[in-house]
């Protein structure tokens, strides 16, 4: 708009120029050829070989030459007084031209500074809000706490902070080995439903001497309290507890007990955490587009350990956290939340390549040939 009013002017003011151009020529041409003939006409009118009318009987030389000579002299004044008069009023007209063009240029100058400036101002208020969202995430992480027994004393040691969630996503894979132990006929989807609901909710003393009348769940429960017992009886790692003889996964170690539920923790923790995700994923993609969308994301991610986005997959498969990847909420595949998250963190029955399309379905950021779902794939695609 500014560039098309600009060359508008610009044409406006070459058009008047080049008219003040031509007509000055015109006319100082017209004016050049009257005072030439006001020189010669007074020759050519008193010579008798040129004018058929005698002038030798008029008065004196002076009067005659004046009485000839001047209406060409006037003429030729008026002509010029018109031409300068004529470029004064050209000029003037440029210089209104060139004042409005000013003008307006002024003004769009001053509507695009106010538009960068309320747009600064509306970035610098989302950022620190969004530092804000990042520092309370610390701060759950840091109120985390669990109590366990240390493999070199056999002391109880209080835990806290991000360390935590190594022994939290222990407990839940524990918890489905010994379920898919027992429900051989189930799926999946049942087990991590029912594994992630005893983790988060947890199983008070008296449910667990006496579970559901199912055989499977008292054989499972049955399993469940004889780690704990072993747990209590001789605690640490290297102890009584003989968690092989449960569960055969070698990954797996456990030096704390299990199911007394942590939703008193995780509930808000995982509620902050999508709510700061949906801040930037639904902000107005004319001022934050995709790839700054992503950049701030980053810095959300960079806060989450490795086991914490394990977590946070089991908790979103177990469908306790069903919106962080939906129709509507693409929050895994199109902005990478749990893209450090390793095949080995989680149990085999969770294949990432048969959960996700790895390689098509989300949306990359523009210029990248690199963009992809998971951390390990890049590094796959270096080897």
């Amino acid at each position: 708009m500014q560039v098309s009013s600009s060359n508008t002017n610009d044409d406006s003011i070459k058009s008047y120029q080049s008219q003040i151009k031509r007509l000055s020529w015109v006319l100082g041409i017209v004016a050049a050829i009257l005072i030439l003939i006001s020189f010669l006409a007074p020759w050519i009118l008193t010579n008798n070989k040129f004018s058929i009318i005698d002038f030798t009987d008029t008065g004196g030389i002076g009067d005659t030459i004046g009485g000839i000579m001047n209406p060409f002299i006037g003429l030729a004044g008026i002509i010029l007084t018109f031409l300068a008069f004529y470029l004064q009023y050209k000029a003037n007209q440029i210089q209104i031209a060139n004042f409005d063009r000013q003008l307006k240029q002024d003004r769009l100058h001053f509507e695009n500074q106010l538009k960068e400036q309320k747009e600064q101002f509306l970035k610098n208020q989302i950022e620190n809000q969004f530092i804000e969202m990042i520092r309370l995430h610390k701060e759950n992480v840091s109120e985390m706490s669990l109590e366990i027994f240390t493999s070199i004393t056999n002391n109880k040691e209080t835990i806290n902070g991000r360390k935590v969630f190594k022994h939290f996503l222990n407990e839940v894979n524990i918890i489905y080995e010994v379920i898919k132990k027992h429900f051989t006929e189930e799926d999946a989807d049942f087990r991590i439903r029912l594994s992630y609901d005893y983790f988060f909710s947890g199983l008070s003393h008296v449910y667990l001497l006496n579970p559901p009348k199912s055989d499977l769940h008292q054989q499972a429960f049955r399993d469940f309290k004889n780690i704990n017992s072993s747990f209590l009886s001789t605690p640490g790692v290297d102890g009584g507890v003989k968690i092989r003889d449960i569960v055969s996964d070698p990954r797996l170690n456990l030096n704390h007990l299990i199911l007394s539920g942590h939703s008193n923790l995780l509930g808000h923790y995982y509620r902050h955490l999508f709510h700061s995700v949906k801040f930037i994923v639904n902000l107005n993609e004319n001022a934050f587009p995709y790839e700054e969308k992503r950049k701030y994301l980053r810095l959300l991610r960079a806060q989450l350990s490795n086991e914490e986005q394990a977590l946070l997959f089991y908790n979103w498969r177990s469908g306790y956290g069903t919106d962080w990847e939906s129709q509507s909420n693409r929050f895994f595949t199109d902005f990478r939340m749990i893209h450090n998250l390793r095949p080995m963190q989680l149990h085999y029955d969770f294949d990432l390549a048969k959960e996700f399309n790895l390689n098509s379905g989300y949306r990359t950021e523009k210029g990248r040939n690199d963009d992809f779902l998971f951390e390990f794939q890049v590094r796959r695609n270096e080897i």
